[in-house]
């Protein structure tokens, strides 16, 4: 019986399997959320306004079954004057069975900071 109940903890330390890759052509992504087995799957689509820019992913976790998956854009390279698209994959893990609320947030810097929320909602880990 205790197999079958949620466990009641946070997990101790989630960690984050991240990539991006620059992709050409594609209709708007949306932001998907999957549950997996010890974790969640998260893929999407950042646009950034030039090419040159990076994906970088970051986990917070305010220990209480909060989650935030920050993706940022930054430059590494000297803007050309077109429009990106950027796909990513980034894999929670080491997450304990139970319902998280996850947020996921795109942020790039052009001109100013930009910061967007793609995603918000309640995802159960298995």
């Amino acid at each position: 019986m205790l197999a079958a109940c949620e466990s009641p903890t946070a997990p101790s330390n989630p960690t984050l399997d991240f990539a991006g890759t620059l992709i050409f052509g594609f209709p708007t992504l949306p932001t998907v959320a999957l549950p997996e087995d010890g974790g969640i799957l998260v893929t999407g689509e950042l646009r950034t306004p030039t090419l040159g820019y990076q994906l970088r992913g970051v986990i917070v976790s305010d220990g209480n079954r909060a989650l935030r998956l920050e993706v940022d854009a930054y430059l590494t390279e000297e803007p050309l004057p077109f429009t990106a698209q950027h796909y990513y994959r980034a894999h929670l893990k080491n997450l304990a069975r139970g319902t998280y609320d996850l947020t996921v947030v795109h942020t790039f810097l052009y001109a100013q900071i930009v910061t967007d929320t793609v995603f918000r909602g309640p995802i159960r880990v298995q």
